[in-house]
């Protein structure tokens, strides 16, 4: 199944080594864990792809959530 979803922008904050930190915004509904690590092919495009190497998700905090209130 098909699910497009915008990325809206990818900003690092810190690069030490073999760990970074990134801030990424996406639209609602986003896989953050499959937009890094491509989820074995699942998730095309992805930070692993186009870094050429396989990459990890180690911790995972929102940040903040955009929208309305109902």
């Amino acid at each position: 199944m098909v699910r497009a979803k915008k990325v809206y922008q990818i900003v690092p904050e810190v690069i030490a080594g073999h760990t970074a930190v990134l801030i990424i915004e996406t639209e609602s509904g986003t896989y953050i864990k499959e937009l890094i690590s491509g989820d074995n092919g699942r998730t095309y495009p992805n930070i692993s792809d186009i870094m050429g190497t396989p990459i990890a998700v180690e911790r995972l905090d929102v940040l903040e959530v955009k929208g309305e209130i109902r």
